[in-house]
């Protein structure tokens, strides 16, 4: 099987230190997006972190250069004896943007992007133009958790991308922390069924789960993949036969070997296979993170029936996506002596 490989983005690159956590969405019009962390200073999850992407025209062949899409910088206040207000007297401090996660409403051809500061609060943008312009940021924290999250130590989306479901619904695969250990860890799901006006907290997970994505099957199920903590070096997952307002049992797959990282689930309903059930599943599969491997289900993720390993060395983060030729599309991290030197993306022709 050819693979076709290219660094979409690598350590240095526009003076990054490194780049991580991908995510990956087609659009219409043979567009791809690719958007990654631009991490300034070193590898670290919390520091100067920027979002960054890049955009391809034609399927992924070619790309466009890198831009900077959400920057943020903190502010030193001081408070005006005369006024009582605080005013602006420097920039200092260092902000981290991260934890893309994207989803395309099919109706109203809005790109909606989530995304998080300092791993402490959820924002939103979109674009009605394939992401040529992007709307003003929105903090919808409050709005999606209510006062709940101000007791959590971390929030975080997707990262990857979410999905919309047959009946319109918007889901954004997301994660928080209660405390910093395992045992308050937990998977949620972000939604709106009015096309990005309101947004609400749906389901939480068990405990011990966070970074996750969804797919919806062919009869209309949900399958949440999830990343474990507990112990046993394999994914979880879960089935809602409600549009996700509730799952059933969340079990361990002991076929998805996993060293705890995230992964990446996709369905394959490309023209002629949009009556197949097949479910495409991406990950490091080692308990270490090395091995970036591709899992094809043909009966709903219940079985897999067939692994195609992409790269041997280091490698982590990843997102699925297919595009206007059927082409399997996969953004993900790798390296020669880390998983972290690169974000490479790939096509392949799996079902030709």
């Amino acid at each position: 099987m050819e693979i076709s490989t290219q660094v979409l983005f690598k350590c240095g690159q526009l003076n990054y230190h490194t780049f991580r956590i991908p995510s990956l969405i087609s659009l219409p019009n043979n567009i791809l997006i690719a958007f990654v962390e631009g991490r300034k200073n070193d590898q670290e999850d919390h520091g100067d972190i920027q979002l960054i992407m890049r955009k391809s025209i034609d399927g992924g062949l070619n790309w466009e250069p890198p831009v900077i899409l959400l920057h943020y910088e903190a502010q030193l206040l001081l408070r005006n004896p005369i006024s009582k207000e605080f005013e602006a007297i420097s920039k200092y401090g260092e902000i981290t943007c991260g934890n893309p996660c994207s989803v395309y409403d099919k109706t109203t051809q809005r790109l909606w992007l989530s995304y998080t500061l300092d791993n402490s609060s959820m924002w939103l943008v979109y674009s009605d133009n394939f992401g040529v312009s992007w709307s003003k940021p929105k903090d919808v924290t409050e709005e999606v958790f209510g006062i709940d999250y101000k007791v959590w130590s971390h929030i975080a989306s997707g990262p990857g991308h979410g999905i919309q479901l047959k009946n319109g619904r918007l889901i954004i695969p997301c994660d928080y922390h209660l405390f910093e250990k395992s045992r308050g860890y937990f998977s949620m799901l972000v939604v709106s069924d009015d096309h990005g006006k309101t947004w609400e907290m749906g389901t939480v997970s068990d405990a011990r789960l966070d970074e996750c994505e969804v797919c919806e099957l062919k009869n209309g199920d949900i399958y949440w993949n999830i990343r474990s903590y507990r112990k046993k070096y394999c994914r979880v997952f879960a089935y809602s036969k409600n549009h996700g307002d509730d799952f059933e049992e969340f079990n361990d797959d002991l076929e998805l070997i996993e060293p705890v990282c995230q992964a990446s689930i996709l369905r394959y309903d490309y023209k002629q296979y949009e009556d197949q059930d097949i479910v495409l599943f991406s990950n490091p599969a080692s308990k270490t993170r090395d091995h970036m491997t591709i899992r094809v289900s043909y009966n709903g993720a219940r079985k897999w029936e067939k692994s195609i390993l992409l790269y041997e060395g280091p490698s982590a983060y990843s997102d699925l996506a297919y595009n206007h030729k059927g082409e399997v599309c996969i953004l993900y991290e790798r390296g020669e002596n880390n998983p972290y030197e690169s974000i490479v993306f790939s096509t392949l022709k799996i079902f030709d």
